[in-house]
């Protein structure tokens, strides 16, 4: 009887999430009726005065002047939100850098990392591989001394770019640009941890302008609605309206592939993201069929045992390709030696196919295996048999390709108004006018 090769087993079995919704974020919302949903509200729900009165204070402190914040030697532009998780702070601050080097500044990216290791973080990777050596991105909790390492770079900088800096008062800012995400404006109206608020949206009110991301995501009624919402906070319109949208994938070897890429494919997704609902719905828009996504918490630091989940469970579905991230790809661990199968009886694994072993004279060489069953796999690497009980070593690349999405920004409206206010707060810096 023929049997199949049995993978290795390792002592660190992750699991997979079940499904699109992003872990515990998804608990959090008032329409998921399931117990284990009800009960975590429930009991979260009795942490989230604590918080509050924690984050009232700190405010406090340095609304009445009690804690001092520090003025940082040139123009502080920061890109904030009000709730945890993604709302597009990075594609605008990369966007923002780009005009602000067209306009012939030398503007430096400060920010948090969250999760850094070694200064480097998802975002602070993200923002060096779009932005290149002309812009310093430095991560540190301390944005004074991130700033201090920029300005020992030899670029003339002139401009400092809070990612992620509504909530880092520490720091003063000469502009606060605040990101609101349409499609999950107000966090599930709660505070953390019991909704996603970082703090209460009445403190919008510190923000010089709102723009409202993923705007396209919502009809237009609701996007109304949310804009009114929005004045009566702030007392001011809402500046700008933003969509992100894909523009074509990068595969590993960082070429940029066309949009249709993906039309006639089955594929799988997987993100580690604050909001995957854009992914999800951007994946689903240009994919023939999205056969399954995972979708882990926000800033997810992916395990090799992982990938390798992820990869037969995308075989044994069908899928053509895996498509994740440009932040979840900073965050995929370096390859590994592909780890050694135990064969049985006359029989070899071959990322899910069962072929007969090569003759014992063939031990140790190395020869092709056969194609998939469909042809729609190219495994793209040679296959070695090792030792005389038929042990082997699957291909060390995958035969699914991965790519990663291209994202852009869509301005809808206020681009312009955007541009008037950035100049105004550069032409008021260069004459002392500082907040």
């Amino acid at each position: 009887m023929t049997s199949c090769c049995q993978p290795r087993q390792d002592n660190d079995q992750a699991s997979l999430p079940s499904g699109k919704n992003g872990g515990w974020a998804s608990l959090l919302d008032k329409h998921n009726r399931s117990p284990l949903a009800r009960t975590a509200r429930v009991m979260l729900a009795g942490l989230e005065p604590g918080y509050r009165l924690i984050v009232q204070s700190r405010n406090r402190l340095f609304d009445r002047g009690w804690r001092s914040a520090t003025t940082l030697p040139h123009p502080t532009i920061s890109i904030g939100n009000l709730t945890a998780g993604g709302t597009g702070k990075t594609p605008l601050t990369i966007a923002l850098a780009r005009k602000l080097q067209a306009w012939g500044h030398h503007p430096a990216v400060l920010l948090r990392g969250y999760r850094a290791a070694a200064g480097r973080s998802d975002e602070a990777v993200e923002l060096a591989s779009e932005l290149g050596s002309q812009v310093p991105v430095q991560a540190d909790p301390d944005r004074a001394a991130a700033a201090r390492r920029a300005m020992q770079s030899s670029l003339p900088i002139d401009v400092f770019l809070l990612d992620d800096g509504f909530q880092h008062r520490r720091i003063n800012r000469d502009l606060d640009l605040v990101l609101i995400d349409a499609t999950r404006p107000w966090g599930h109206d709660h505070l953390l941890p019991r909704g996603l608020l970082r703090e209460p949206k009445q403190n919008l009110r510190r923000a010089a302008a709102v723009i409202v991301t993923r705007a396209d995501q919502i009809d237009s009624a609701r996007l109304a609605e949310l804009d009114r919402e929005i004045e009566s906070l702030t007392g001011r319109p809402v500046l700008a309206h933003l969509a992100s949208r894909w523009t074509g994938y990068r595969s590993a070897d960082n070429q940029v592939l066309p949009l249709d890429l993906l039309r006639h494919q089955r594929v799988v997704g997987f993100a580690g993201l604050g909001n995957p609902a854009g992914f999800i719905a951007s994946l689903e828009a240009h994919a023939k069929e999205v056969v399954k996504v995972w979708s882990f918490p926000d800033h997810h630091p992916y395990t090799q045992n992982e990938l390798r989940q992820m990869f037969a469970k995308a075989a044994r579905l069908g899928a053509q390709a895996i498509v994740t991230t440009e932040k979840d790809w900073s965050r995929l661990p370096p390859p590994e030696a592909p780890p050694e199968v135990a064969c049985s009886g006359a029989t070899q694994h071959a990322e899910g196919c069962c072929v007969p072993l090569p003759p014992p004279e063939m031990n140790s060489r190395i020869v092709q295996p056969p194609a998939l069953p469909g042809g729609t796999a190219d495994l793209g690497a040679t296959q070695q048999f090792r030792g005389a009980k038929g042990c082997c070593v699957p291909p060390s690349s995958s035969p699914l390709p991965l790519y990663r999405a291209v994202l852009s920004l869509h301005w809808l409206d206020g681009q312009d108004d955007l541009d008037t206010l950035l100049r105004s707060c550069l032409e008021k810096a260069q004459r002392g006018i500082r907040t």
